[in-house]
């Protein structure tokens, strides 16, 4: 199946992000993680009569790495406090609905090969009204968890990102589906804009709400939200270590990715 070009896809409505270059590091960093680098583990070479292909075994340290601060920073002895009892009983309670206690732990690992992930709360089964307004009271709160390849900022000030876009795919009866979705800022309130484009070359296809609807997985999304909010209705999570990749991004780098060599040798 192809793969969408999201940096295209956004440049199309008007949005840059963060350089290329940075998506491609997080390419690397994951396969060291998975103990699988093309050129490295898995090479040629001629032994005088034949060009002959090999591999070469993996010691798996950039995930054992990974792995061990994510236990350190992500454990049964972290717990959220809050300053009054109803409070920390709804909040325990939304995050035990979204698997909190694995999910935490899982994406603080994906933290550590990627530099960066991202949490966004959303209403589930939500009524929205015609000008795209929650209706209060409506809908459970669940969560979506996002890894750093698919998260493309928009916006960005002193490296707090202030608009986002996270992306999501799936596949329905055969065909990639890349799900858009893009936290903006409008007036004075966050804006959530959802895009269900078909997973083809360059920047995609786009699909109409009246056809995304017809797909079960998109069925019940919004075109448009409005949050009433001025808040971030997402938050980022990323490595405390500058990203020497580019200075300037917002984006976290690997616990790893500056020790590829160093990971070669092990191997």
């Amino acid at each position: 199946m192809k793969k969408i070009n999201i940096v295209t896809f956004l440049k199309k409505k008007g949005y840059d992000t963060v350089s290329g270059d940075q998506y491609r590091a997080i390419g690397v960093w994951k396969s060291w993680y998975q103990g699988n680098v093309r050129g490295f583990h898995r090479y040629k070479i001629f032994n005088g009569a034949n060009t002959v292909r090999c591999d070469r075994l993996s010691a798996g340290m950039a995930k054992m790495l990974s792995e061990d601060l994510a236990d350190d920073l992500m454990n049964e002895k972290v717990g959220i406090t809050m300053p009054e009892e109803p409070e920390k009983n709804f909040v325990d309670e939304i995050l035990n609905q979204n698997n909190w206690a694995v999910q935490s732990n899982n994406y603080q690992e994906r933290k550590c090969y990627t530099g960066t992930v991202a949490y966004v709360p959303f209403l589930d089964k939500a009524e929205i009204a015609v000008d795209g307004s929650v209706i209060p009271g409506e809908g459970t709160i669940s969560i979506n968890y996002f890894d750093a390849e698919d998260i493309y900022p928009l916006s960005w000030v002193n490296g707090i990102i202030t608009e986002c876009a996270f992306v999501s795919v799936r596949v329905i009866k055969g065909k990639k589906y890349a799900h858009i979705q893009m936290h903006v800022m409008e007036g004075s309130e966050y804006v959530i804009y959802n895009y269900v484009v078909e997973c083809t070359s360059g920047a995609g296809t786009e699909i109409s709400p009246e056809d995304w609807k017809q797909l079960k997985p998109f069925e019940n999304m919004s075109e448009k939200v409005y949050t009433g909010s001025d808040k971030r209705q997402f938050v980022i999570d990323r490595l405390n270590n500058v990203n020497n990749i580019d200075p300037d991004s917002p984006m976290g780098v690997a616990l790893f990715a500056n020790a590829i060599d160093q990971l070669k040798g092990i191997d």
